[in-house]
């Protein structure tokens, strides 16, 4: 008797444009989930879809390894997550546990919003619109870091930085939800979370692995765009006023902009290497391919390990050489600073806590409204630094107190 397996309902197949010579697909669930599969493994599930039973399918194949028991096992254990339920005459596996890249999550904006308002800020995307921008945004650079003095009495107030930076910060996200609107896609709601031990703004837009490469890199790069927008605006306004404030608020604005593109960590920088070297684990396999070179060296092989992404241009080879050197690196330093920003959290906050909520209740005393607010301002901020990382702790050491080896 044939074999039939069938796919969920509403399971659709995508290709996936890499920029090289390998022809993958991304296959959609019902529930939006999204997974990159091979050439093979889309002719066997697309068969499947057809209603070809697994005997026609296996008599079709060219490679007869392996023996039909063993192709009936590779394929209800490794497309389960694609096939009907109860299609299968064995009992579904366990499920794997998810591995969180955010320690927590939380919805902030609904997709409805998001999704409402990027379809007016995607206009920002049109060709036009793209050159007048950057080259405001260039000009206001100039301005702000050429012309700008700041004026005589003017009062330098943390409280409007942190309002100005949080702003651009929601616009940022905005940038890459609005991209994936202009490219045909539907973004998904934008959220609050912890990354390692850093407080992060993250938006749903994992419609973009549909889109091809160039689509991709706009939407990784489009967050940084609109937030260099928001720079624009406040550097014309710290100008036109002499305002110390949004002049801070512009140069952390920058500097949020260099994080934002260092590829080590996975913001926007990351991703733009990977949808420019067509590899979504970038950071894994560049660190395998290290490993496996240091290795090649140290037994004086002569010969460099092969990778099938970097058959196809000798420069993104080098650049792939190059992040997993000096990737890993830069992490380390990283984590050193990391140790170091830990030391002065908790150091700060039992120093200067309790100066700072005296402070700002004799400014309440004397009826000092800015700054009260400034005081109060400074003094969240560093109650929320340290009761993030501590709960950055806390959840990173339930985690690992949770792990059970597999029996």
């Amino acid at each position: 008797m044939p074999t039939h397996l069938f796919l969920k309902p509403g399971c659709t197949f995508h290709p996936f444009h890499n920029g090289s010579a390998l022809r993958d697909y991304i296959l959609r669930t019902p529930d939006q989930r999204q997974f990159r599969i091979s050439e093979s493994a889309y002719a066997i599930l697309n068969d499947l879809n057809q209603g070809r039973s697994l005997e026609q399918i296996y008599a079709s194949r060219e490679d007869k390894t392996v023996s039909f028991p063993e192709f009936y096992q590779f394929v209800v254990t490794q497309y389960r997550p694609f096939l009907l339920e109860g299609s299968s005459p064995e009992s579904p596996a366990a499920p794997i546990a998810k591995r969180m890249k955010l320690l927590w999550h939380h919805t902030l904006i609904s997709q409805t919003i998001v999704v409402r308002l990027s379809r007016y800020l995607s206009s920002a995307y049109r060709p036009l619109a793209v050159w007048v921008m950057l080259a405001l945004i260039a000009a206001a650079h100039g301005v702000l870091y050429q012309v700008y003095a700041p004026g005589q009495g003017a009062k330098f107030h943390p409280s409007l930085v942190l309002v100005a930076v949080l702003f651009s910060v929601v616009v940022h996200e905005f940038g890459h939800s609005s991209a994936v609107f202009r490219f045909g896609g539907t973004p998904g709601s934008i959220g609050v979370g912890l990354y390692i031990l850093l407080p992060v703004l993250y938006a749903d837009v994992s419609q973009v692995w549909t889109f091809r490469q160039r689509q991709r890199v706009v939407v990784d790069l489009g967050g940084i765009y609109f937030q260099q927008i928001v720079f624009a605006v406040l550097a014309v306004a710290a100008v036109l006023a002499h305002d110390p404030s949004l002049r801070a608020a512009c140069i952390s604005i920058d500097v949020m902009t260099l994080v934002a593109i260092n590829p080590v960590f996975r913001f926007d920088g990351y991703w733009v290497l990977v949808d420019w070297l067509g590899m979504p684990n970038l950071h894994r396999q560049a660190t395998n391919y290290l490993r496996q070179l240091i290795r090649s060296l140290l037994r004086l092989q002569g010969r460099s390990p092969q990778h099938t992404s970097l058959n196809h241009s000798r420069f993104k080879a080098a650049i792939f050489l190059f992040y997993g050197i000096a990737g890993n690196l830069l992490l380390a330093f990283v984590i050193v600073l990391n140790l170091r920003w830990m030391q002065s959290t908790f150091t700060g906050l039992v120093r200067h806590a309790p100066v700072l909520w005296m402070q700002a209740q004799l400014a309440i005393a004397r009826h000092q409204v800015w700054s009260t607010i400034d005081l109060l301002t400074a003094l969240f901020f560093l109650l929320a630094s340290g009761l993030t990382l501590m709960g950055a702790l806390w959840l990173r050491g339930r985690e690992m107190l949770s792990f059970r080896p597999r029996q």
